[in-house]
C-alpha cells in the first residue's frame, strides 16, 4: 500500500541513522554502512533523540491492510526525516532494505528519497537461500549482505556436521541476526534442533527431472502415505519449492536471464504432478528457496538478486501467509 507525500527527502551531508531501541542498534549500524557505501556520505549512528535530517528506526505501527505478518514494514518519507517501522526487528530490516532500493541520485549531486508512505509485507513466510557445502567467513558475510538487500529471511548451511560448519555458523550468527536473517543447519545438530520447513531429502534431483517436485511416491500408494507420516513426525512440511532456474552451481553455469526469472513462481508445480493435483496443492506452498551449489555460485546469485527477491517476496496470485504446517500436510495426504 503506497500513498504519496508532499516533498522528497534530500539526504543531508551529516546523515544519521537513529534508534532508541537496543535491539535495533545492530541493524542501524548495517544500514549506516550501506548508506555510506551507496552515497559516499559519512553516515553515523546515534541513540537519539531524533532531529531534523535523521533516518529513524522504530518498532510500532504498520497498516492493517497488509496483513498480520511479523515482517510487515512501514516506510514514511517526510521532507525533514525518514521513519522506518516494523512489527518486529525483522520487519524493520525489511524496511531498511527497501529504503536502499528507493534511494536515487540527484542530477548535479546528492541523493533523494521520493515522497511517499509504503506499507508492505511478504506473501511467503519462508524465503531462503540454501548454501551447499561450506564457504569462507568472508563469502558467508557477503552472502548475508545479499540476503539482507534481497529481503530473504533464512540462510541454510547444507553440509555434514563438522567443526568447520559449527565455526562458520558461530561466526555468521551476529551478522545474520542484525540483518533479520535466521541461520539453519541441515542436517540439524540433533533431535531437539529446529526442523526445516522445506524437505530436500525427498526431491528427485536426477538429471532432467522436472522441478520443483512434490513427492517421488506415486499417487495413492502406501509408500507415499508413509513418507508423509515420517515427515509429519519430523515436523517438516512436504513441499520442495525449488525451481530449476534458481539452482546455481559454480562457474560453469551462466546466470539465468530476467525473462526466465520473471516466469518462475513457488507455485509452479505443473509438469511435476498432475495438473489438478498441482492446483489443489497451491495452498500448501510455504515459500521460496534458492539453492547455491557452493560459494562459486555467489556471482550468479548476485546478478539475479533483484528478480529473485521480487519472486520470493510474493508471486502473483499466491496464497496469503500460511499458518501451521500440519493442516497443509494433512491436505497433501488426501491429494496423494
Amino acid at each position: 500500500m503506497a500513498q504519496p507525500r508532499f516533498a522528497p527527502f534530500l539526504l543531508p551531508e551529516e546523515l544519521r541513522v537513529v534508534t532508541a531501541i537496543e535491539g535495533l542498534e545492530p541493524l542501524a549500524a548495517v544500514l549506516a554502512a550501506q548508506l555510506a557505501e551507496r552515497t559516499g556520505l559519512a553516515v553515523k549512528t546515534a541513540p537519539g533523540p531524533a532531529r531534523s535530517g535523521d533516518v529513524v528506526l522504530t518498532l510500532g505501527y504498520t497498516a492493517e491492510a497488509v496483513g498480520e505478518s511479523p515482517e510487515a514494514l512501514s516506510i514514511e518519507v517526510f521532507e525533514d526525516h525518514v521513519a522506518l517501522s516494523g512489527r518486529t526487528e525483522a520487519g524493520v530490516a525489511r524496511a531498511a532494505a527497501r529504503l536502499l532500493q528507493l534511494l536515487s541520485p540527484v542530477e548535479g549531486g546528492g541523493w533523494v528519497l521520493p515522497p511517499f508512505r509504503l506499507d508492505d509485507a511478504p506473501r511467503f513466510p519462508w524465503r531462503a537461500v540454501r548454501l551447499e557445502g561450506l564457504a569462507s567467513e568472508e563469502d558467508g558475510r557477503r552472502l548475508l549482505e545479499l540476503l539482507y538487500l534481497g529481503s530473504f529471511n533464512a540462510l541454510v548451511l547444507d553440509a555434514p556436521p563438522s567443526e568447520d560448519r559449527a565455526a562458520l555458523a558461530t561466526a555468521l550468527g551476529p551478522a545474520a541476526a542484525a540483518r533479520g536473517v535466521t541461520l539453519w543447519l541441515d542436517p540439524p545438530l540433533g533431535p531437539g534442533a529446529g526442523a526445516l520447513p522445506f524437505v530436500s531429502a525427498t526431491a528427485d534431483t536426477a538429471a532432467g527431472a522436472p522441478l520443483p517436485v512434490l513427492l517421488r511416491a506415486s499417487a495413492g500408494t502406501d509408500s507415499g502415505a508413509r513418507q508423509v507420516d515420517s515427515l509429519l513426525a519430523a515436523g517438516r512440511t512436504v513441499i520442495d519449492g525449488r525451481s530449476r532456474v534458481l539452482q546455481f552451481a559454480g562457474d560453469a553455469l551462466g546466470a539465468p536471464g530476467p525473462r526466465s526469472l520473471y516466469g518462475w513462481s513457488p507455485l509452479a508445480l505443473l509438469e511435476s504432478v498432475a495438473e489438478e493435483r498441482a492446483e489443489a496443492s497451491a495452498s500448501l506452498i510455504l515459500g521460496a528457496e534458492v539453492r547455491l551449489g557452493g560459494a562459486a555460485a555467489l556471482p550468479h546469485f548476485e546478478s539475479a538478486l533483484p528478480f529473485l527477491s521480487e519472486r520470493s517476496w510474493g508471486a502473483a496470485n499466491a496464497p496469503g501467509e500460511l499458518k501451521d504446517f500440519e493442516p497443509r500436510a494433512s491436505r497433501l495426504r488426501e491429494l496423494l
